[in-house]
């Protein structure tokens, strides 16, 4: 019998699915033949989805959650204010939003226009106020949580123009000059779509406009909701938008890089990234897998199809009779070490 993996679940790890409901959460129950002896410790975890930030704060004061995750550290520290007991954890997103424009058309078909774009960014800045200095420099067509050699270092990337804080008035200086080279002495305008329901993307977007606009670049932001946003996205339906780069970045490549990509929407077409791609698929040598992800990262650098941001942090909050729960540093949010948590008899709330 086949199994249909959008209502069955196959696994050996520590709780089972219970219940799921897209809408409104799951219910995971011990795995008793879990395979690590005495393992987890919990009789059971219950997730609760499409909560927004101040329903999970308020839900988190009234200790009708036990942890809770947040992408701000003002929503952290209002937490902290509610209990000042909480424990908390901060680790890099594992999700970037590179900026994805239409480059097969004008303005962004000119590769001086992007490159004045990449210059333009104030990364540094976007770091200090968007992340409270705790973010990092994305690397082209990657996340900047993945470690271990397979993406440019922060050291190298803050050696380069366009990501180096000291020489930024002459990255904004050469950012006009190529405008100008380009056609558009007077600066360009243009319009940025993106996915208002991703809370962290108005906030990127309006520091990206003000920082742009120091160049000449007048961009007029146009956020949608969620399943217009997404719509437009797999129509092609945008001049520029948020892409997307996973700590994991191999399936975006091939979803929005690679010209058969069902998110190649943006006009890309170039052999030598199809083939980097579809290479680093093939290579089974992890130090020569590296290379290729490297190289494509390189490429990217010198075409600019797709322009790199920051990562964003986020933070978690645990009660103070949660044990054992921690991010296993694997640059995800949910990959938590759920088998190993624990909660103090008598002094957590019975539900």
């Amino acid at each position: 019998r086949g199994v249909n993996f959008e209502r069955e679940m196959i696994g050996t790890g520590p709780f089972k699915l219970g219940s799921w409901d897209r809408s409104s959460g799951a219910v995971l129950p011990r795995h008793d033949q879990y395979w690590r002896s005495g393992q987890p410790y919990l009789d059971k975890i219950q997730l609760f989805y499409n909560l927004d930030a101040a329903a999970s704060i308020a839900a988190f004061a009234a200790r009708k959650n036990d942890v809770v995750k947040v992408a701000d550290k003002a929503q952290f520290e209002a937490i902290k204010a509610t209990n000042p007991d909480v424990r908390g954890d901060t680790f890099t997103g594992q999700i970037s939003d590179p900026l994805i424009m239409k480059v097969d058309r004008p303005p962004f078909n000119d590769v001086r226009v992007r490159r004045a774009m990449h210059l333009g960014l104030d990364r540094q800045e976007m770091i200090n106020t968007l992340t409270f200095g705790l973010g990092s420099m994305d690397p082209p067509g990657a996340n900047a949580a993945r470690k271990g050699g397979w993406v440019m270092s922060q050291d190298e990337l803050k050696k380069l123009p366009g990501f180096n804080p000291a020489t930024k008035q002459q990255d904004i200086a050469e950012a006009k000059r190529l405008l100008a080279e380009g056609g558009h002495p007077n600066g360009l305008s243009a319009t940025f779509m993106f996915n208002s329901g991703v809370t962290r993307r108005r906030g990127e977007a309006e520091m990206i406009a003000a920082q742009l606009a120091k160049i000449g670049i007048q961009l007029k932001l146009d956020p949608k909701e969620t399943g217009v946003a997404t719509k437009a996205e797999q129509d092609g339906d945008y001049a520029m938008t948020f892409g997307q780069h996973d700590w994991a970045p191999e399936p975006d490549w091939s979803n929005w890089l690679h010209s058969k990509g069902t998110l190649a929407k943006s006009g890309i077409n170039d052999p030598e990234l199809d083939r980097l791609i579809d290479d680093q698929y093939r290579e089974l040598d992890e130090p020569k897998r590296k290379q290729l992800w490297l190289s494509i990262q390189k490429l990217l650098l010198d075409k600019l199809y797709t322009i790199p941001t920051i990562a964003s942090v986020y933070f978690i909050g645990y009660q103070p009779y949660v044990h054992g729960w921690g991010d296993i540093r694997a640059g995800q949010a949910v990959n938590m070490t759920w088998e190993k948590t624990w909660m103090e008899a008598g002094k957590a709330p019975q539900r």
